[in-house]
């Protein structure tokens, strides 16, 4: 769990591994953005690979808040963990 020290607010923070076979059946088309962005897709719109580069952008370049760039950040120092299932 994180909580911001300055409004309280908490998250809950998880890393969750889907198959992208299984991903795309459950979720394709479920939304296509929010208000926070729109979702990447594969297809016509390419998707991220889970890479240092990649990983260093989104936290040092992206709109994030501190608590997505900590799970990021641990779910990267934890991939051979999570990549192993």
């Amino acid at each position: 769990m994180g909580v911001d020290p300055l409004s309280f607010a908490t998250d809950i923070l998880v890393v969750t591994v889907i198959d992208a076979e299984v991903f795309d059946e459950i979720f394709d088309g479920l939304v296509s953005g929010n208000v926070e962005g729109t979702v990447v897709r594969g297809g016509s719109a390419q998707g991220f690979s889970f890479d240092e580069s990649t990983l260093h952008r989104l936290i040092a370049d992206e709109p994030m808040q501190a608590a997505g760039a900590a799970a990021l950040t641990l779910a990267w120092q934890c991939r051979s963990k999570i990549l192993s299932v």
